[in-house]
């Protein structure tokens, strides 16, 4: 199984990556797993344009950044893992500026039977509305695409950081060891 993680935070090694860290420490107990992690802040990736060139007369997105090695990257995975805060109800500019690009894929074969993970962080208390909205966009996201939700895994850090939060981190290594049955 090859797992491609996103890690959207732009805080590296903070508690999304915490978050992430254990979730995949958890999926490769397993000895066929293969993960990849990208971590997008320190990356070039510009918006979507919205020129729809990969739609009518590419295969690819015209924009020449660093998106584009990702895409193969992303048709190659069996499992696409988002890890992101909660930043102002949603998920951070950089995991959206990547899935806006992710429109240059051909939705019909490059995803349907594909498995997804999404993992957030969150200040505030719970239940927390921003992970709400950010886990209702996702699910119907991953439904017209036809990937079938793995796990949706969502930890409020506000008073307590990840890396000081066993419950939460063997939680999220227990969900992890779930993905490789």
């Amino acid at each position: 199984m090859k797992i491609l993680s996103i890690q959207g935070s732009p805080r590296k090694n903070k508690n999304t990556s915490a978050l992430l860290s254990e979730y995949l420490r958890g999926a490769q107990q397993n000895a066929d797993v293969y993960n990849e992690t990208v971590y997008l802040q320190p990356m070039d990736i510009k918006p979507c344009t919205g020129c729809d060139a990969c739609k009518t007369t590419l295969d690819t997105c015209i924009i020449e950044d660093e998106m584009l090695p990702l895409y193969d990257k992303v048709k190659t995975a069996d499992v696409l893992v988002f890890a992101t805060p909660i930043y102002w109800w949603h998920m951070s500019a950089q995991l959206k500026t990547f899935l806006d690009r992710m429109y240059a894929l051909d939705f019909e074969t490059g995803f349907p039977g594909k498995r997804f993970v999404l993992l957030m962080t969150y200040g505030g208390e719970d239940p927390n509305t921003g992970a709400q909205i950010l886990e209702k966009s996702m699910q119907e996201i991953m439904e017209y695409l036809q990937m079938q939700i793995a796990c949706i895994y969502g930890v409020c850090t506000g008073t307590t950081p990840m890396k000081d939060n066993p419950k939460a981190l063997d939680k999220a290594y227990e969900l992890g060891k779930q993905l490789s049955l």
